[in-house]
């Protein structure tokens, strides 16, 4: 049996999404022991770039702390117009849209900045997190009926509905 997760929240991948979610959840919820399990050994370059553009990404952001909005900014490249050109290189319309150009890897370190470094675990495979956390949550069920027959370690488990 593998041994039991020591942390309120389990987050797999460290991707955007998953250091996003990770530093909401730390901004929201201080006191949450919160971490990130990635299979790779390291981060490494890898994607291409990503376009924030919008004022409810750079609002998203923000929320998750001035440090984290300010860490993206350094790590990328600001733009302040966007152009559409035709094949030959003509520009067909230009406006003002402010953005940030910034690459995958980039936008992973300057997240993983703004984190404590105990967060984030490397070289753990989804599999076996999933194992653990299943296993604690069988130890911590107290009656079998309330647990749904088709749960898996995948789903999570609910008390049955009760219709009217």
């Amino acid at each position: 049996m593998p041994p039991p997760l020591t942390v309120d929240v389990a987050i797999i991948g460290a991707g955007p999404g998953g250091l996003s979610a990770a530093l909401a959840i730390k901004k929201a919820s201080p006191t949450l022991s919160v971490r990130v399990y990635e299979r790779a050994r390291a981060l490494r370059p890898s994607g291409g770039c990503i376009g924030i553009s919008t004022p409810n990404a750079f609002d998203a952001l923000g929320a998750m702390g001035s440090d984290v909005l300010s860490s993206v900014r350094a790590a990328g490249v600001d733009r302040r117009y966007f152009r559409t050109a035709d094949m030959q290189g003509n520009v067909l319309s230009q406006r003002l849209v402010p953005s940030t150009i910034i690459s995958w890897f980039e936008l992973q370190g300057a997240l993983l900045a703004c984190l404590p470094p105990d967060v984030m675990q490397l070289h753990s495979a989804a599999q076996e997190v999933r194992a653990a956390a299943w296993a604690q949550v069988r130890r911590c069920m107290l009656s079998p009926p309330h647990v749904s027959p088709h749960a898996t370690p995948a789903r999570s488990w609910r008390r049955p509905q009760t219709g009217a």
